[in-house]
């Protein structure tokens, strides 16, 4: 009799330290994907360090080339994922509600400003393809062109945070001729968080974006294209 009754609260012990570990991870889970509900990133700060002097006027086109976008898939907004509760994930979005291609073209203006360059934006569709960036150059009449394209460009706001990117820039002179080139791939670990991962992407992705374009501005080649 004393063997079965332990037997039975042995059970009903576990039983009870299961349900609270059942408890704990739903609610976990959930806390998790009501985080992700409204997520976004600024793209717009910090400004990246930019080394580039010139006394030529500049202009610059951001190019969403990212085939998710592309596709019409997702909105250009789109900056990232986040995963939710029912083991889907939520967009992460621009805080602007602009294109990321906005965002990140007025970081670089206004670097490029602070060095003292005189610099447009000209703003184009998730559509145009490199003739028609290079189109744009050559109708703003500024003597050089700077031509970023957006590969790709993802946050993962897992419990490993990571931004993963890939851009290319072109400068150009006047006519759209192809002065200069660097591209720049990378997997940006950015932090851990079970709990809220959104909120570290929030924190630590515009600083690694900031440093993904001094990465790819600051090239040698492009920084002598531009004078």
């Amino acid at each position: 009799m004393d063997a079965a009754y332990r037997l039975h609260a042995c059970r009903e012990s576990i039983g009870k330290i299961m349900e609270l570990v059942r408890t704990a991870l739903l609610g976990a889970v959930l806390m998790l994907g009501g985080c992700a509900v409204g997520a976004t990133i600024d793209h717009r700060n910090p400004t990246p360090n930019l080394l580039a002097e010139t006394t030529q006027s500049v202009v610059l086109v951001v190019v969403d080339q990212r085939n998710i976008v592309v596709d019409g898939d997702w909105n250009p907004t789109l900056v990232g994922w986040a995963p939710t509760a029912a083991l889907s994930r939520f967009p992460i979005r621009t805080t602007s509600g602009m294109p990321l291609a906005h965002d990140l073209s007025g970081a670089v203006a206004s670097a490029l400003r602070g060095n003292g360059i005189e610099v447009t934006v000209s703003l184009v569709s998730p559509s145009t393809d490199d003739a028609g960036a290079l189109d744009a150059i050559v109708a703003s009449g500024a003597e050089r062109g700077i031509v970023i394209y957006l590969l790709q460009w993802l946050t993962h706001a897992n419990a490993d945070v990571e931004l993963i990117y890939r851009v290319r820039v072109d400068v150009t002179d006047g006519s759209g001729t192809v002065l200069a080139m660097n591209e720049v791939l990378s997997e940006d670990e950015l932090g851990y968080a079970f709990v809220d991962p959104t909120a570290i992407a929030a924190e630590e992705a515009p600083a690694a974006a900031a440093r993904g374009l001094e990465r790819l501005l600051n090239d040698p080649a492009v920084l002598a294209a531009l004078e």
